[in-house]
């Protein structure tokens, strides 16, 4: 069985703000082993902060975990999304190799596109007018 988290962020940032308390994390980091060797070490010597990217993809885990699940964190935003490519890549950058795929950046518009291409027509209906409505925009600056 597989668990999927999805953290969808159509404009606002994932959030800087640093984990007040991290026993459960660096519980967590233990029993995963996804993480370089070094990292419980810099998190307790506050050279990397558990934002709030980490602290959803460590619950997803501690979730698959607790249903005994091959757990995934997929966060889905607009391509043009200011921060949601490099808060994935503050994350898997920290990651063994074999595990940073447990974490994805997916954006938006390919995933609406997929379900409008793989849907059956009544339905991908609905996607195209959801892509129209709140994909088919210009940035404002």
């Amino acid at each position: 069985m597989d668990s999927f988290a999805i953290e969808t962020k159509y404009s606002e940032n994932l959030g800087t703000n640093e984990a007040s308390k991290t026993d459960k994390a660096i519980e967590t980091i233990r029993q995963l082993i996804y993480f370089n060797s070094d990292f419980e070490e810099r998190i307790n010597k506050k050279k990397t902060k558990l934002t709030q990217i980490y602290r959803n993809f460590l619950l997803s885990e501690r979730y698959g975990l607790w249903i005994g699940a091959e757990s995934y964190s997929i966060v889905l935003s607009p391509e043009l999304h200011p921060s949601a490519d490099d808060e994935v890549l503050s994350v898997t950058n920290e990651m063994r190799p074999e595990y940073k795929g447990k974490l994805q950046s997916i954006t938006l518009e390919s995933f609406t596109n997929k379900l409008i291409t793989e849907s059956p027509e009544e339905y991908a209906e609905i996607f195209r007018r959801f892509r129209d409505r709140y994909l088919s925009f210009d940035r404002v600056e």
